[in-house]
């Protein structure tokens, strides 16, 4: 359908709306606007349009111009909504597309940084840093008020957390083996997720767990890239603790040799 033929057409449709106004002829008016779309007319194109059809209708003898105007005004807004719609459609893929592309870019950059640390060091307390970073990045990554990884699995526990900038200080307070009973404090973390972490064998070796989602709640994308993080951050821990000394799997692969 070029211009010429949605004029005609539009000119009909229209003629009826002001002649006998309702729920049909505004559905008229938005399959007219659903055709352009997909016909690829612009906006202009259907105002100009519009403007043809309303023109010829106040010219007519006997015209009520204020119904005319009226109605005209309902049908050009019935046919416009079409476009919003498709404009909704193209910004949301694109923030979408543009939300996919940043936790990749987190994923990836995540992924590198716990490969490279985790076989790189061996000094005194970078288990702990290992552990630190990991909360901030999965914080960060999913927009979570709070992360805190926890190591349960040989009887030395190490915690580590992140906060958001301007988390309570009654939040910052709380010990990690207090975070179940939180729900009952006036600034209490209003969501949860959790991920385990776990050894290649399947043993248990600690948690991931985010809290207070920044904006909106925690979604299906948010568990599934938390699970992805969790399966990182449990090869990291381990490869990091086969590399250094006094930790049990050195202890056990140095008696294997």
């Amino acid at each position: 359908m070029n211009t010429i033929e949605l004029k005609a057409t539009y000119g009909t449709a229209f003629h009826n709306h002001v002649v006998g106004p309702g729920e049909g002829g505004l559905r008229a008016a938005y399959e007219l606007g659903r055709e352009a779309v997909g016909r690829g007319l612009s906006l202009l194109d259907l105002a100009e349009v519009h403007h043809e059809a309303l023109w010829s209708e106040i010219c007519l003898e006997n015209a009520d111009v204020e119904a005319v105007l009226r109605a005209g005004g309902e049908f050009f807004l019935e046919s416009l909504s079409a476009y919003e719609m498709v404009r909704r459609g193209f910004e949301e893929a694109n923030q979408t597309a543009l939300l996919q592309r940043s936790r990749l870019d987190m994923l990836r950059q995540l992924s590198d940084f716990l490969a490279d640390t985790s076989l790189a060091s061996d000094s005194v307390g970078s288990l702990e840093e290992i552990l630190r970073l990991i909360a901030e990045q999965a914080r960060e990554l999913i927009g979570a008020r709070l992360c805190v990884v926890s190591l349960t699995d040989d009887g030395m526990p190490l915690t580590a957390s992140s906060y958001s900038a301007g988390q309570s200080d009654e939040t910052r307070e709380l010990d990690a083996k207090k975070l179940s009973a939180v729900a009952s404090l006036p600034h209490a973390p209003e969501a949860r997720i959790t991920a385990a972490l776990s050894s290649l064998d399947g043993k248990e070796l600690g948690s991931l767990e985010l809290f207070d989602k920044e904006e909106g709640d925690f979604t299906a994308v948010d568990r599934a890239t938390l699970a992805h993080v969790s399966q990182m951050a449990s090869a990291a821990v381990e490869r990091l603790r086969l590399h250094t000394p006094g930790t049990p799997e050195t202890d056990r692969r140095e008696g294997s040799t």
